[in-house]
């Protein structure tokens, strides 16, 4: 049986592994980052690279400002609909709950 040369090896996937130099405060955080998700390092980062890709963020830029003004937006056209909600409400009370209410009322 011939013995395996630890090039041949890769713990999953198909790709190997490369090493980045970063410092040791940032690694901790990583790692204690990476724990809270239950998922490997590498599966952290490629979630993190992700969801800066699919939301058109800039990790260095005004990132917080976009999904804020994203959200304010949204709040401004829910209310709107809330609005005509209850417009409507206002108005099938005025013209058909009361006037069949009173007409009960007479009876």
């Amino acid at each position: 049986m011939e013995k395996q040369s630890t090039n041949d090896r890769t713990k999953k996937g198909t790709g190997g592994y490369s090493n980045i130099t970063i410092k040791k405060e940032t690694a901790t955080r990583f790692r204690s980052y990476s724990k809270k998700f239950n998922k490997s390092h590498s599966e952290v980062l490629v979630g993190m690279i992700q969801y800066f890709k699919e939301n058109n963020l800039n990790p260095f830029g005004e990132g917080t400002k976009v999904i804020l003004d994203s959200i304010k937006k949204l709040e401004r056209q829910l209310m709107k609909k809330y609005d005509r909600i209850i417009a409507i409400l206002k108005n099938m009370e005025k013209t058909s709950i009361w006037p069949t209410y009173e007409m009960v009322l007479i009876l």
